[in-house]
């Protein structure tokens, strides 16, 4: 019984690992992190897979970034609200150099 369980569990394991690839934008590949810097992270949708939705799972993910970045940035600021990917050009341009207008501005 004790091997089945073992079994389970790292079927389970190795069904969720990440297959995901991230290519960095060679835009931003000498973009640095300032001491003295501040950071706004929009708020993300919630998680969903098939009919299962993960309620508060986008304000999770939000809140982790936000707790990292804190240990390298002055201020972290996470969006009240989600945003549309049309509206988040606009909020970047104008958070540059303050982190005070949100979305709905």
């Amino acid at each position: 019984m004790r091997n089945l369980i073992i079994a389970v569990c790292l079927v389970m394991l190795v069904g969720c690992a990440d297959a995901h690839k991230v290519i960095p934008d060679a835009k931003y590949a000498q973009t640095r992190l300032s001491a003295e810097g501040t950071a706004y992270i929009a708020l993300p949708a919630d998680g969903s897979y098939g009919k299962i939705d993960y309620e508060g799972s986008g304000a999770m993910v939000a809140q982790m970034i936000q707790a990292a970045l804190l240990d390298y940035m002055v201020q972290v600021d996470i969006g009240q609200r989600q945003l549309l990917v049309r509206h988040a050009g606009y909020v970047l341009r104008r958070l540059e150099g303050s982190l005070t207008v949100d979305a709905g501005d």
